[in-house]
């Protein structure tokens, strides 16, 4: 029931956060505030286009291992647990727990990876919070999403976004 409710006001912010903030906006609001709750080293999110080995960091808090140099191309090579996660749609943790990789998931497809980094004298994620950072990664991969889907997983057009352009 706690996920369930958990869930709907995520989403009800992403929904809110859609009408008057830019969805990468979201995106980063979203990291920063699991970064800070979590107490982590660091967080990011990695957007895929379905079907391209293309990514992009859309939001990094923290010394991050995904963007280097302020490079918006994760080093796939350097970080094999982004690609695990979008192949398997599983979480994915480096052998030494250091970094975990939550594939986020919107409309039946990957769009993106949740890369979280915990300090050193950390320990990992407890169940509950491994259950909110995968409602966070969700949350992150709706707002990312171009198009809304009715309960058929069918495409529909997107409403206006906001009423005033700022």
């Amino acid at each position: 029931a706690r996920e369930g409710a958990v869930r709907r006001a995520l989403e009800g912010l992403v929904g809110r956060g859609r009408m008057t903030l830019r969805p990468d906006e979201v995106v980063l609001a979203l990291v920063r505030r699991l970064a800070r709750a979590f107490d982590l080293l660091s967080c990011s999110f990695v957007a895929v286009e379905p079907g391209a080995a293309d990514a992009r960091v859309v939001a990094e808090v923290g010394p991050g291992p995904v963007a280097v140099n302020g490079e918006s191309l994760p080093d796939q090579a350097g970080q094999p647990e982004i690609a695990e996660a979008i192949r398997t749609r599983r979480i994915v943790t480096r052998p030494d727990g250091s970094t975990i990789a939550l594939p986020a998931v919107a409309g039946g497809r990957v769009l993106g990876v949740l890369v979280i980094r915990g300090r050193d004298a950390q320990p990992g994620l407890s169940p509950a919070q491994l259950q909110f950072a995968e409602s966070l990664a969700e949350a992150a991969a709706q707002a990312l999403e171009p198009v809304h889907r009715d309960g058929n997983g069918n495409g529909a057009s997107p409403g206006p976004q906001s009423a005033a352009t700022p």
